[in-house]
C-alpha cells in the first residue's frame, strides 16, 4: 500500500520511436510534474431523423490517434538526468576524465538528422486508496527546456522539460523505484559558484570543463536558461503519427542583477557579443574534484534590462533578458556535468 507521496515517475531512452521500453531510471521529481493525453476523438456528424434537437449520436463518436503532453520537473542533481538531457539537446558525450569513477557529460543543441532521441516515460499516481496508477507513455520527444537557478539562500536548482508523447499505455506493469544512491543537488548557494562574464570561453571537451577569460562577477541573482526545440508535432499519418520534427531552435538567457555597473547597459545599446560561464559544484567529492554543473554560452547578446528602473530607497535590480547565438565555430550552448553515473 502506498502514500499520498509515493508518487513516481521512472524513464528510459528508446531505439525504435515510440516502441515502450521497460523504464527504469528513476528520478525524485517535483509534484507540479504533470502529464495529458488528448484521445483526439472522432464523432460522425450526419444528420440523423428523429435526434433531439439535431444531437449527435453516442455510437457514432471512438477515440482518434491520440496525442500526449508531459511536464517533467526535477531537481538539479548530480545523478541520473543524463538521458532526459540528452533527449533534449539531441547530441551528447559521456566519458571517464581519466580518473576511474568520475564521467564527464557534455550535451549540446545539435541533431542527428531532423529528429531528437525518443524515450519512454511512466507517471504513476496514487490514489486515494494508496493504489499507484500508473500511466506509460512511449514516443516522448522533449519540445523545451529549462533550468532556473533561483534567487535566495536556500534555493534549488530546477530542470523543466516539456515533451510530446505518441502513445499511453494503462495495463503496464509499475517500474521498480530505485533512484541513483546519494546524488547532491546544486544550488546558488553555494560557495564555490563561479560566474564570469565577458572575455572568450573556451569550448568544453570530453574530459575538460569549459574555461573563460572573462571576469568573475558576483552581482548576479538568479539565471534562467531555455531551449525552444519547437517541434512540428502535428505529423499526423493514416492510422499513425510521425516523430515530431525540430525546428528553428531557440536558445536564450534571462538573469537577475544588482545594477553596479553600466557593462550590460552598454552591451545592450551596442549589440556588442558577450559570454558568460556559470559553475556550480557540490560536496559530494569524485575520484577527480566535485559533482559540477557548468553552462557555457559563447555567443550572448543583451535583448532587455540593461537600464534598469529607479527605486524608493531598494538595491537597484535589473531583469536581463538575453539570445544565445551561433558565432560559426563554438556551440551557442555546452551544459556540462561531471558525476559519478558510469552510464548516460
Amino acid at each position: 500500500m502506498a502514500n499520498l507521496t509515493d508518487h513516481q515517475i521512472m524513464h528510459v531512452a528508446e531505439s525504435v520511436y515510440g516502441t515502450a521500453v521497460a523504464v527504469s531510471r528513476a528520478v525524485p521529481f517535483l509534484p507540479d510534474s504533470k502529464a495529458d493525453w488528448d484521445p483526439t476523438p472522432y464523432q460522425g456528424k450526419g444528420l440523423w431523423v428523429g435526434a433531439p434537437g439535431g444531437v449527435f449520436r453516442s455510437d457514432r463518436r471512438g477515440p482518434g490517434i491520440g496525442q500526449g503532453k508531459l511536464t517533467e520537473k526535477y531537481e538539479a542533481q548530480s545523478k541520473g538526468l543524463g538521458v532526459v538531457l540528452n533527449a533534449a539537446f539531441g547530441t551528447s558525450t559521456h566519458t571517464v576524465t581519466g580518473t576511474a569513477g568520475t564521467y564527464q557529460q557534455v550535451f549540446t543543441p545539435t541533431a542527428t538528422g531532423t529528429v531528437l532521441p525518443s524515450r519512454t516515460v511512466q507517471l504513476a499516481v496514487v490514489d486515494n486508496a494508496g493504489t499507484a496508477r500508473p500511466e506509460t507513455f512511449a514516443g516522448v520527444t522533449v519540445d523545451e527546456l529549462e533550468l532556473e537557478v533561483p534567487e535566495g539562500p536556500d534555493s534549488i536548482a530546477t530542470w523543466t522539460f516539456t515533451s510530446d508523447a505518441k502513445s499511453m499505455l494503462t495495463a503496464t506493469t509499475l517500474g521498480t523505484w530505485t533512484p541513483a544512491a546519494s546524488a547532491s543537488l546544486f544550488g546558488g548557494w553555494s560557495t564555490t559558484a563561479v560566474v564570469t562574464l565577458g572575455g572568450t570561453i573556451t569550448a568544453p571537451t570530453t574530459i575538460a570543463l569549459a574555461t573563460s577569460s572573462g571576469s568573475a562577477v558576483t552581482d548576479l541573482t538568479s539565471l534562467t536558461f531555455s531551449l525552444k526545440n519547437n517541434l512540428d508535432d502535428g505529423r499526423w499519418g493514416l492510422g499513425t503519427r510521425g516523430q515530431p520534427t525540430v525546428g528553428r531552435r531557440e536558445l536564450s538567457l534571462k538573469w537577475g542583477q544588482e545594477f553596479t555597473a553600466q557593462t550590460i547597459r552598454d552591451l545592450q545599446i551596442s549589440q556588442g557579443k558577450t559570454a558568460l560561464l556559470m559553475t556550480l559544484t557540490t560536496g559530494e567529492t569524485l575520484s577527480l574534484g566535485s559533482a559540477t554543473l557548468q553552462l557555457a554560452f559563447p555567443t550572448v547578446f543583451i535583448d532587455t534590462g540593461g537600464l534598469p528602473d529607479p527605486t524608493d530607497g531598494e538595491t537597484v535590480k535589473g531583469d536581463v533578458s538575453a539570445s544565445l547565438l551561433w558565432d560559426g565555430t563554438l556551440m551557442p550552448a555546452y551544459v556540462v556535468t561531471r558525476t559519478a553515473d558510469a552510464a548516460l
